[in-house]
């Protein structure tokens, strides 16, 4: 399925006019996206509101259902590619935390682009002492991280947490997804670690 703006916007009129046979409720729901350049993340929010009032479209949820299985498998096509550079200044002792900001970026089968940013929670036990500032180069390894299974907060761990005086590596898997997150890099600082990753968490940021 391929889509553009003038799809977007003769789902938007199918979903609009759906709208129409609901309480007051629904259309004004749909009116703060008539002056907007809708995305495909915005039609899944409309399908999403509509179909809380499933019991009364009857047969029209069958096209509700439609357009947002369409847009899913759209999404789902993004996939994470590349890699991200991050400045993560970090103090530890034994027990640590670390908390990057990153951007992922997904790529679809037609090469378009969409991104999306996450904050990290990363924590650790072991043998740790740090106090630097890293140079995280951040990757996802994985098929299954996709743009649309991955606008939500996902649980790390469990991984491992290694460390030089020059270099850190941090590996641990993104359980729900069977996917691995590394990060690697130079430090400036202090740092000697062989810690467990036992937990985390990595959540979208919402703008």
């Amino acid at each position: 399925m391929i889509f553009n703006q003038d799809i977007i916007q003769d789902y938007f009129e199918i979903l609009k006019n759906i709208a129409q046979s609901l309480e007051e409720s629904a259309t004004v729901t749909l009116t703060k996206y008539v002056l907007t350049d809708l995305t495909e993340e915005n039609l899944l929010e409309i399908c999403n509101e509509l179909l809380l009032h499933k019991n009364i479209l009857g047969d029209q949820s069958t096209a509700i259902l439609k357009i947002r299985n369409e847009i899913i498998e759209y999404l789902r096509d993004f996939t994470s590619t590349g890699i991200d550079v991050e400045v993560d200044p970090n103090v530890a002792l034994i027990i640590d935390t670390q908390n990057p900001n990153f951007t992922v970026t997904f790529k679809n089968s037609e090469g378009k682009i969409k991104r999306r940013k996450y904050t990290l929670t990363i924590k650790s036990v072991g043998f740790k002492i740090e106090l630097s500032i890293k140079i995280d180069v951040i990757s996802i390894f994985g098929k299954n991280f996709n743009y649309y299974d991955t606008n939500k907060e996902l649980k790390l761990g469990p991984g491992v947490d290694v460390g030089t005086g020059w270099l850190s590596l941090t590996i641990c898997k993104i359980e729900e997804l069977g996917c691995t997150l590394l990060l690697f890099g130079p430090v400036f600082g202090i740092l000697g670690s062989i810690s467990y990753v036992y937990q985390g968490t990595m959540k979208p940021i919402t703008e």
